[in-house]
């Protein structure tokens, strides 16, 4: 992949890629829809917190993962305070609910629309989603 179109923790993210058999393409792109190329351990702003859900629950994170959201039953990585605390961890359980998905979807595009959640908000993500690929693999090329 060219640099410019990396995200800055593309190593974090190809290792969390690797560990649970996410295709790199596929977990940099949900990343960089979630929070943007530069990454960041960060609540939602004011402007796109879901209504009706409590401060405390909103998404945080690289992968934007609701720390009121138990999923350690997949894997330790998604602890709840480590997903809230740990960039590392909420990358690793980003990818290890993706891979869930992917086994109980059938497809890796499914798996990115069941990530977002399902309705017609899930069928745009995976467009913004497939749309980055589209661009990470095109600035691979020489």
């Amino acid at each position: 992949f060219h640099m410019a179109v990396l995200p800055v923790d593309a190593d974090s993210l190809r290792a969390a890629a690797r560990e649970f058999g996410v295709p790199e393409v596929v977990l940099m792109a949900v990343a960089i829809v979630e929070s943007g190329r530069s990454g960041g351990n960060h609540w939602r702003g004011p402007g796109q917190r879901h209504k009706g859900v409590p401060p405390h629950c909103q998404e945080i994170g690289r992968m934007q993962l609701s720390p009121c959201e138990d999923w350690r039953w997949l894997t330790p990585w998604c602890d709840r305070d480590r997903v809230r605390d740990s960039y590392s961890a909420n990358i690793r359980c980003g990818a290890a609910r993706l891979a869930y998905y992917r086994i109980h979807e059938g497809s890796w595009r499914a798996a990115v629309r069941r990530y977002n959640g399902s309705g017609p908000a899930a069928d745009r993500y995976v467009t913004k989603v497939e749309r980055v690929i589209g661009e990470l693999v095109l600035a691979s090329e020489p």
